[in-house]
């Protein structure tokens, strides 16, 4: 009759540290299971969400943002480097090991799908819906400002759950937090607009295999929804110029850090002169084409080349050079070089002015031109035949010319800049080359081509009027008309 008692108390013992064993596990497992936490505080979460979103501002009725589309997002973290860990606590299995930064820890495809979503919903122009089934490449043509990331911080906190009685795998939970440094880029100023930083979390309270990659693409996911909600990024995108640029650049500047700065420098706001240049008559359809030709030039950069044209003299005795701001880039100086190598050596030509939003900059060489273009101030009528020269394709075909007509006159509405539309063939290299008359006379210089699926669609190019380059560069003729 012993035997029951001592199994009675042996059972209440045994009950009694499987509660203890319980509670333990409970305290160990509130202190091991630690929040993804960044470098820095600041960030807030909320226990009830999967992923922490910020309201978005909303658009002033009536706002007509400009268009956008995403770019891509990178990150500052090595691979290798880490992030977070597995951590200890109930129904936490091991092994509890850290989390390192891999290649694939971002996936750009839901990334990419949660930018359009996200933006699209909070009232943004977005272009390039990855769920269009046709016509994307066009639909990511007319977008105006690229906006991409760069993660610059993350932090993961994850427990490796298994079911109670079977210890079957159940996937992962926890958290994840990012920090990422956003850049607005402008594709008519072809230069960054605008900056700032975001951070996300996402939360997961229920089992997920995969669930790291997922946690990190949710708090990206809450980024993005932070960024929507910038008002500095709404400002932005509804009035896409820069705040703190000059339209008008003079020579770019260095700053302490040695990187270069856009500079309204005094040279800028004074107006440059031409000299009268008589115009041309028939030129071009008389068997003078090649002659014309020769006041045509090669600029070099370090990462590429395009076209240009000598429109003058330089006050100081050099020669003064006419091509796009998106030829030059942000160089200081550029390779200058003859359509022909045997009228002279290169030479390096000073950049004086550029004016991004028009797409055109001026370049200065140190020897005076031994030809230069005639500037018609009328602008050419619909139907008119044009003539563009330029290096198309390779650098050896400089001095190429190809002939169309005059299609049509568009209006940008983003810019409010007229172009000239033309069926005269031009390729990448004729960037900047003159757009002439059939008198040999510059009415224009190209400026860009339609693609369709990457591909310049032959016939559907774009030309700037010659007289509002110029202006825009602060350069006069002394001549009133021509």
């Amino acid at each position: 009759m012993v035997a029951p008692y001592n199994s009675r108390w042996i059972a209440a013992i045994i009950f009694m540290a499987f509660r203890v064993c319980v509670l333990m596990a409970l305290i160990v497992s509130a202190v091991g299971c630690t929040r993804a936490k960044l470098s820095e505080p600041g960030m807030r979460a909320s226990n009830s969400a999967l992923r922490i979103i910020q309201s978005p501002i909303s658009l002033p009725a009536g706002a007509q943002p400009a268009p956008i589309r995403f770019g891509k997002l990178t990150s500052n973290l090595r691979k290798g480097s880490p992030i977070g860990e597995y951590v200890f606590g109930l129904m936490c299995f091991p092994p509890y090991d850290y989390i390192t930064w891999a290649a694939r820890s971002l996936n750009t495809d839901p990334v990419r799908e949660h930018f359009h979503t996200i933006l699209t919903d909070a009232g943004f122009d977005v272009s390039g819906s990855p769920t269009r089934l046709f016509d994307e490449e066009e639909d990511l043509a007319r977008a105006v400002l690229v906006v991409s990331g760069r993660v610059v911080d993350a932090a993961l906190s994850v427990c490796r759950r298994k079911t109670f009685f079977f210890l079957v795998d159940a996937g992962v939970t926890g958290e994840a937090a990012v920090r990422i440094d956003w850049t607005v880029y402008s594709n008519l100023l072809r230069m960054p607009i605008f900056q700032t930083t975001t951070e996300g979390r996402s939360q997961s309270p229920g089992g997920q295999f995969d669930g790291e990659n997922m946690l990190l693409e949710d708090a990206v996911a809450s980024a993005i929804d932070a960024l929507a909600a910038d008002n500095g990024f709404r400002e932005a995108v509804l009035d896409p110029r820069p705040r703190d640029l000059p339209v008008l650049e003079g020579p770019p500047r260095r700053n302490a850090d040695g990187q270069l700065r856009p500079n309204i420098a005094a040279e800028a706001r004074v107006s440059l002169m031409l000299p009268r240049v008589p115009l041309l008559k028939d030129a071009m359809r008389s068997g003078r084409a090649e002659d014309v030709a020769l006041a045509t030039v090669l600029i070099e950069t370090g990462d590429g080349y395009g076209s240009g044209f000598y429109i003058g003299p330089s006050p100081d005795g050099g020669g003064l050079v006419l091509t796009n701001a998106h030829v030059i880039g942000d160089a200081e100086q550029v390779r200058v070089s003859p359509v022909h190598r045997g009228d002279g050596p290169p030479q390096i030509g000073q950049v004086l002015r550029r004016h991004r939003l028009r797409d055109v900059a001026l370049v200065r060489t140190p020897e005076p031109p031994s030809a230069v273009f005639a500037i018609r101030t009328r602008s050419p009528v619909i139907g008119e035949d044009v003539f563009a020269i330029g290096a198309p394709e390779k650098k050896e075909l400089r001095g190429t010319v190809t002939r169309g007509v005059v299609s049509a006159f568009r209006t940008d509405r983003h810019s409010g800049l007229e172009t000239v539309q033309a069926d005269v063939t031009i390729r990448q290299g004729s960037s900047g080359g003159p757009l002439v008359d059939g008198d040999g006379n510059v009415v224009g210089l190209s400026v860009s081509g339609f693609a369709k699926n990457g591909v310049l669609v032959s016939g559907l190019n774009f030309f700037v009027p010659i007289m509002d380059a110029l202006e825009k560069l602060n350069v006069r003729l002394s001549h009133d008309k021509n």
